[in-house]
């Protein structure tokens, strides 16, 4: 999920996605993203069930706190990306 600007994400539910990282530019460019899932202040939302498999440079969850009542974050399995070189 990208991160927005102050927008609310509350009351939704991002449930069952297959997430992966990539290369834009044809294959050329920069690997991303660092980040697979980056959520924080929500409120009556669900997060779960999500697959991150080779989804994220550096943490497949991040919770930057701040979250209300009613916040479900669950069962997102997954392993992070390395790059060969």
């Amino acid at each position: 999920m990208a991160r927005d600007d102050g927008a609310s994400f509350n009351r939704r539910a991002v449930v069952g996605n297959c997430l992966q990282s990539g290369r834009d530019d044809g294959n050329t460019g920069t690997y991303s993203p660092a980040y697979g899932i980056v959520y924080q202040g929500l409120e009556n939302a669900v997060i779960t069930n999500n697959v991150l498999h080779q989804a994220a440079l550096r943490r497949l969850v991040v919770d930057l706190g701040q979250n209300k009542e009613g916040v479900v974050v669950k069962d997102n399995p997954g392993a992070l990306f390395t790059v060969d070189r």
